[in-house]
C-alpha cells in the first residue's frame, strides 16, 4: 500500500529564530494529510546528518509512495575563481548547523548539485515527490545543474567546493539530463535566484517568528479544503499572503497542475466540487480560494463540457466557510454527484483589510464604503493584512502591509477616499505578484532587461534586487532584444503608496524594440537622464518604503495595460482581444472573468524590480577602503535598514571583544602591533594600540581590542604589523585625535574613518580584520559570549584569528 512520508530539516544558523517552529508546524499540518514525518533538527541538520537522512528516504521509498522533502534556514553561495572559464560563477547551497566547522579544510554545506542529484535518486524511486525550499535564492536549488543564479557570499574553503562541484557535475545520472528541472518533483521554493527570503513573527502561528513562506503554506494546507488544490492554485494562495507581508515572490515549479501530493492532474484552475445539503449547493472552502458573494460559475457534471445546458450558480453569501450558491437553468436536486463549478467571473481573491477597532463609531461608514469592491474583504484583526484602517479621534489612517502610515499627522481623508486608496493598494498587490506567461503564453527569456542608477559622473551602478534607492536618484531599466523579431516592452510602476504609472507612456501597449536593439526606458527620450525618483506629496516620510517596478515583454502589443493606471471605479471594455489583456483587466476590476476561446495567444514574460526608497537625498560616498586581508561585513543596504534584535530581546548595552586567537607567520619571532578602530554608529569612535613582544603568547582570557557601547551597529578595523617601537598610537594620529568624534555609521562617513587611519599608520601596518556587528544577534555577543569563529580561526592572506565578543551586563 503506497504511503505518505516526508522528511523535514531545519537549519538554526546566526539569527534565524524560526527554525524549529518551522518544522513542527509543517510537520503538525503535513501529518494531519497523512504523511509519517522525520524531523530533523539541531546537530542532525549537519551537512553529514541532512545528507544522510536524505539518502535512508530514498533507500526506504517504494513506487506509489508520496515523499515530501522540507528544509527551512539559510540559503548562501560562494563564488567560483574568476580566471578559470570552466569552473562555475557561483557555488549555490545550503547552511548545515555546522557550517563554521572548516577543519580538515572541508566545507560543511550541501551543494545545489547533492541536491539536485538526491531528488533524481528519489524520483527514480517514485514520481510522486515535492520539494519544499524555504531560505534564501531557493529557486533553481534543487533542479538540474545547469543554473547557478546569484545568492549570499559565503567564504568557504573553495578548493573543497570546486572538487566537489566537479565530482557532481561529473555523475552520470547527473550528466544524463537535458532538461532544466525534474519533470517528477513539484518545487516550492521561498524566492526567486535573486531574492532573499525573510522571517518574521506570524499571527496564524501563535504570534512566533516562522518563515514568511512556511506560514503563508501551512495556512493553506491547514483547510480541510486543500486537499482539491493543485500545486498551481497553492503558489497564488501562497503568493498573495506572502506578498502582503514582504517583497518575496515565492514559485512552484514543475507539474504544477498535480493535486497536492498527488499524480492525478487537473489543468483548470478555479474548478470546485459543489455539495448539495439539504437542498442547497454549497462550495467548501470559500475562504481558502477567496470566493466572495457576486461571483458567477458554470455548473458541470462529470464527463460533459462546460457550455452544455448550462447551469450558472451565482455566490449568495458565506457560511461557516461555505459559499451559498443560487442556481438558474436548474436546481439543486438537478445536480449529478461529481459537479463541478467552473469559474465564469469571480473575486481575484480579495484581500484582507482590519477596521480597528471594531467598536469605532464611524466603522460603519468605512465597511459600507470597502463593500462596494471585490479587490478586498474585511477582518478583525490587523496582522498580515493588505491594510489597516485605524479609526479614532474623530478621523482615520490608512497603514499599509508594514504597519506604515500613508496619511499625515494633519491629514483627514473621508471614508470614500479612505476606501478608494484600500483599492489603489490590493491592486498595486496584485501587479506586484503578476507572474508570467505559461504553456502557449510563455515568451523565451530573450529580452534581457536590467536596471541601472545614473551616477553623478554620468556613468551608471547596476542595481540588484532589493537595492537602496533615494530620492534625487536617477534610475534606467535597460531592456535589449536578443530575439530575431520585435519584441515590445511595458514598464509600470507600482509606488510607494500604491499609485500606478504606465512609465512607457509614449507606446501604451508596449515600446517597440526591434532585434538586436537596445531601448532604454527613462533615456531614450531626447534630454533624458534617466527616471527622477520622488517621494509622493503627503506621504509621511519618517522612514524607508518598498516600490517595485513591473517590466513586460512580449511578442506583441497589449492591449488593456492603461486600465491598471487608471483611478476610481474601472468597468469592463468589453473589447479585449488577448489574454494578457484580459488579464491586466480583471486586476483593475478585481474580478477574473472566464477565457475565452482566441487566435494566438500574446507570449509574454514579467519581470519585477523591487528596491527601498529612502526619504532623503543621497549620503555622499567616501574613499574606497583598503582591502583587508579576512573582511566579515554584509552588504552595506545594512547600514541603511538596522536589522531588528529578537522580540523581547534589549540589545546590549556594552559590547566587548579580545582577541581569542592570532597567527601572523610573517612575522613569527618578532614584535607585533595591533592597531583597532571601532567606530559604533552615534557614538564616539574609539581607538587603541596593543603591542605584543616578540614571543608572547595571548592572555588565557584573550587580549582586549575593543570595550563600550556598540551603537546602532559596530565597524571594527584591525590593522596588523611589526612592533618597531616607534611611531605614535592610533588615538594619537591627528586625523582620529579629535576629542568626542562620532560616527554617523553610514557607509562613506566609516570609510573616510578607516581610509584616514590606514594613511596615517602608513605601509608596514597590512589591513588584518574588518567587520560589522548588528543588534539583530546581539552584536555576536549572544547570552554572555560567543566566539567568533565557533571553532577554529578565521583566515586570510598570511593572517588567522578569531574573537570573543562579551555581553558583560548578561546574565
Amino acid at each position: 500500500m503506497p504511503r505518505r512520508r516526508a522528511l523535514l530539516i531545519g537549519s538554526r544558523v546566526g539569527a534565524l529564530r524560526g527554525v524549529e517552529g518551522d518544522v513542527a508546524a509543517m510537520g503538525d499540518v503535513l501529518e494531519g494529510h497523512g504523511f509519517t514525518t522525520d524531523r530533523r533538527t539541531g546537530s542532525a541538520a549537519s551537512a553529514a546528518g541532512i545528507v544522510a537522512a536524505y539518502r535512508e528516504l530514498v533507500a526506504d521509498t517504494a513506487p506509489d509512495d508520496a515523499t515530501v522533502v522540507y528544509y527551512t534556514g539559510h540559503g548562501a553561495r560562494e563564488r567560483g575563481p574568476r580566471d578559470d572559464p570552466t569552473a562555475p560563477t557561483w557555488l549555490q547551497y545550503i547552511v548545515p548547523t555546522d557550517i563554521e566547522d572548516v577543519s580538515g579544510d572541508r566545507a560543511r554545506c550541501v551543494l545545489a548539485e547533492e541536491l539536485s542529484l538526491l531528488q533524481l535518486e528519489l524520483t527514480r524511486r517514485t514520481t510522486n515527490v515535492t520539494t519544499i525550499l524555504d531560505c534564501c535564492h531557493s529557486a533553481r536549488m534543487s533542479r538540474t545543474p545547469e543554473a547557478l543564479p546569484r545568492a549570499l557570499d559565503v567564504d568557504l574553503p573553495r578548493t573543497d567546493l570546486l572538487r566537489r562541484w566537479a565530482d557532481l557535475r561529473a555523475d552520470p545520472l547527473l550528466a544524463s539530463v537535458t532538461t532544466d528541472s525534474n519533470p517528477h518533483a513539484v518545487r516550492v521554493v521561498a524566492c526567486s535566484p535573486a531574492e532573499l527570503a525573510y522571517e518574521r513573527p506570524s499571527a496564524a502561528l501563535g504570534g512566533a517568528p516562522h518563515g514568511v513562506l512556511t506560514a503563508a503554506l501551512v495556512g493553506v494546507l491547514a483547510d480541510a479544503a486543500s486537499a482539491d488544490l493543485t500545486w498551481r492554485e497553492v503558489r497564488d494562495l501562497v503568493r498573495s499572503a506572502v506578498i502582503e507581508v514582504v517583497r518575496q515572490r515565492p514559485e512552484v515549479e514543475g507539474p504544477v497542475d498535480r493535486l497536492l501530493f498527488s499524480l492525478e492532474r487537473r489543468a483548470q484552475t478555479g474548478v470546485r466540487p459543489v455539495r448539495v445539503v439539504d437542498g442547497v449547493a454549497l462550495m467548501d472552502g470559500a475562504a481558502l480560494f477567496g470566493a466572495a458573494v457576486g461571483d458567477t460559475y458554470v455548473l458541470v457534471a462529470p464527463g460533459r463540457a462546460a457550455g452544455a445546458a448550462e447551469i450558472t450558480a451565482v455566490v449568495t453569501g458565506i457560511v461557516d466557510g461555505r459559499a451559498v450558491l443560487a442556481l438558474t437553468g436548474g436546481t439543486a436536486a438537478d445536480l449529478a454527484g461529481g459537479t463541478a463549478a467552473w469559474p465564469r467571473e469571480v473575486a481575484l481573491g480579495a484581500r484582507p483589510v482590519a477596521i480597528v477597532p471594531p467598536t469605532a463609531t464611524s466603522r460603519p461608514e468605512i465597511v459600507a464604503e470597502l463593500a462596494r469592491t471585490a479587490h478586498v474583504r474585511i477582518v478583525e484583526e490587523a496582522p498580515g493584512t493588505l491594510a489597516t484602517v485605524r479609526l479614532g479621534g474623530g478621523g482615520a489612517q490608512l497603514l499599509d502591509a508594514d504597519g506604515a502610515p500613508l496619511y499625515g499627522d494633519h491629514a483627514t481623508p473621508t471614508p470614500a477616499e479612505v476606501a478608494e486608496d484600500v483599492r489603489t493598494l490590493a491592486r498595486a498587490a496584485w501587479v506586484r505578484e503578476l507572474a508570467s506567461g505559461t504553456g502557449r503564453e510563455e515568451l523565451h527569456d530573450d529580452v534581457d532587461v536590467s536596471w541601472l542608477r545614473v551616477r553623478e559622473d554620468g556613468g551608471d551602478e547596476v542595481l540588484g534586487q532589493g537595492a537602496h534607492l533615494f530620492v534625487g536618484d536617477h534610475v534606467v531599466i535597460r531592456a535589449r532584444n536578443r530575439a530575431t523579431r520585435t519584441r515590445y516592452v511595458s514598464v509600470v510602476d507600482v509606488g510607494l503608496a500604491g499609485r500606478l504609472e504606465i512609465l512607457t507612456s509614449s507606446e501604451p501597449d508596449g515600446i517597440s524594440v526591434a532585434p538586436t536593439h537596445t531601448y532604454e526606458v527613462g533615456r531614450s527620450s531626447p534630454g533624458a537622464s534617466g527616471l527622477p525618483l520622488r517621494w509622493p506629496a503627503g506621504l509621511p516620510d519618517g522612514s524607508p518604503r518598498a516600490e517595485t517596478m513591473v517590466t513586460i515583454a512580449a511578442n506583441a502589443k497589449i492591449d488593456g495595460l492603461g486600465q491598471l493606471a487608471q483611478p476610481g471605479v474601472v468597468t469592463r471594455s468589453g473589447t479585449l482581444t488577448t489574454r494578457i489583456g484580459r488579464l491586466l483587466e480583471d486586476l483593475a476590476v478585481g474580478r477574473r472573468a472566464r477565457e475565452q476561446a482566441g487566435g494566438d495567444p500574446v507570449r509574454y514574460r514579467v519581470v519585477p524590480f523591487d528596491f527601498v526608497l529612502h526619504p532623503g537625498p543621497r549620503p555622499p560616498d567616501g574613499p574606497s577602503e583598503p582591502v583587508f586581508a579576512i573582511d566579515e561585513r554584509p552588504d552595506d543596504a545594512v547600514r541603511l535598514v538596522t536589522p531588528a534584535p529578537p522580540d523581547g530581546d534589549v540589545p546590549t548595552r556594552r559590547l566587548v571583544v579580545r582577541l581569542d586567537a592570532l597567527d601572523v607567520p610573517g612575522l613569527a619571532g618578532g614584535p607585533v602591533r595591533l592597531d583597532v578602530l571601532a567606530a559604533p554608529a552615534g557614538e564616539v569612535v574609539r581607538a587603541r594600540t596593543l603591542r605584543l613582544p616578540a614571543g608572547a603568547a595571548l592572555p588565557a582570557e584573550g587580549l582586549l581590542l575593543d570595550e563600550g557601547g556598540p551603537g546602532r551597529f559596530l565597524d571594527l578595523a584591525v590593522w596588523v604589523g611589526p612592533d618597531t617601537g616607534d611611531g605614535e598610537d592610533l588615538a594619537d594620529l591627528p586625523d582620529l585625535a579629535a576629542p568626542g568624534r562620532r560616527s554617523d555609521g553610514s557607509a562613506g562617513a566609516v570609510a573616510r574613518l578607516v581610509v584616514a587611519a590606514d594613511e596615517a599608520l602608513g605601509p608596514q601596518a597590512d589591513p588584518g580584520f574588518r567587520a560589522l556587528l548588528l543588534p539583530d544577534d546581539r552584536f555576536g555577543a549572544g547570552d554572555g559570549s560567543r566566539r567568533r569563529p565557533t571553532a577554529g580561526v578565521l583566515r586570510g592572506d598570511g593572517i588567522a584569528l578569531a574573537l570573543a565578543l562579551v555581553d558583560p551586563d548578561a546574565g
